[in-house]
């Protein structure tokens, strides 16, 4: 099997992926313009994005993963058949995008900006400690992020979740949901 790695990392996800299946062909490039012939003889591709023009000459192309959530850049190609299954790495940033949210809720909550100014210019200054304890929180797009990690679950008393699609998440209470096409 041909897999062309289409990434500004290419170099790094080829060596790892080199020692994992060494029966792989693995061919690096960060642009297009790296590609050359080999675009002929991949049958898969791990990338972002993939041009129309590199699509109609990947004759033996079987699949396209992209290292992103989405497949929005690599579906409205019109050059992809439908033969080639498309996969994405929805999910694989769950506990980055908790931990985050928790980071920026805590953040502004305790006014970290000012109290990083205020140690810059060696001031003290006094405020009112705000907790979110007990508090409650809304999460838009209340998917994978919300519905696996139990440190984000965990934190507040209850919760609002809106999304697009109506699903169950453990700590919170009201769920509003619908169905966008």
């Amino acid at each position: 099997m041909n897999l062309l790695v289409l990434n500004n990392l290419a170099e790094d996800y080829k060596k790892a992926l080199a020692k994992k299946f060494p029966e792989l062909v693995v061919h690096a490039a960060k642009d297009e313009d790296e590609i050359g012939d080999f675009v002929e003889r991949m049958d898969i591709l791990l990338t972002v994005r993939i041009s129309d023009q590199l699509l109609k000459k990947a004759s033996k192309l079987q699949w396209i993963h992209t290292i992103t959530t989405g497949v929005d850049y690599v579906i409205h190609q019109p050059s992809l058949r439908k033969d080639i299954l498309i996969s994405c790495s929805r999910g694989i940033h769950v506990p980055q995008m908790s931990e985050m949210a928790l980071l920026f809720m805590l953040a502004l909550n305790r006014n970290l900006p000012q109290f990083i100014r205020n140690q810059d210019a060696k001031a003290w200054e006094r405020w009112p400690t705000k907790l979110l304890y007990q508090k409650k929180v809304g999460i838009l797009e209340s998917g994978p992020s919300a519905r696996r990690c139990p440190e984000v679950q965990g934190f507040w008393n209850d919760g609002l979740g809106i999304d697009a699609v109506k699903r169950k998440v453990d700590a919170v209470d009201y769920f509003m949901g619908r169905r966008i096409s």
